[in-house]
């Protein structure tokens, strides 16, 4: 009983390895990050005509987008705030899930992710806003480019 993996802690739930915990992070960080590019920026995309798609781990891009969908024009700004928002819903949608799954004393892998997951999508969707307008790098900076008083613009 040596192993950290199977030593009963002090309310008789099994210890987590850090390999174990280092999984679960990477994946939830991953996961949110995949949905705000897949699901934020590309379904938008998708929407606006856009139907072939490049995407790596950080970004979107689609070079059959339409004019009224390139950055600057109503849609453009759609696109481009659509990631962030899509995270935030993510982590607000997620946090119910949690909150069943430790009513129900589910397994402390699956809690510890959707928590995770939750508390990622919340915090990358807001801070990631506020950092990309207020720097005038990545998305926002994009959204809000044109608008008028673009300087005193917070996000």
């Amino acid at each position: 009983m040596s192993s950290s993996a199977s030593t009963i802690g002090t309310r008789g739930l099994k210890r987590h390895s850090i390999w174990t915990l280092s999984a679960i992070g990477f994946l939830a960080y991953y996961f949110t990050v995949m949905w705000h590019e897949i699901i934020g920026h590309g379904s938008m995309m998708y929407l606006f005509g856009g139907r072939h798609f490049v995407l790596t781990s950080t970004s979107i891009d689609a070079a059959d987008l339409p004019a009224s969908a390139q950055i600057g024009t109503f849609g453009g700004r759609l696109i481009t705030m659509s990631g962030a928002i899509s995270t935030v819903v993510l982590g607000l949608a997620l946090y119910p899930l949690h909150r069943i799954l430790a009513r129900h004393n589910a397994n402390l892998t699956w809690r510890v992710f959707v928590w995770l997951l939750s508390a990622l999508g919340v915090f990358n969707g807001v801070c990631y806003t506020f950092f990309s307008g207020t720097f005038g790098v990545g998305d926002w900076s994009d959204a809000i480019v044109g608008l008028p008083h673009h300087g005193l613009l917070p996000c």
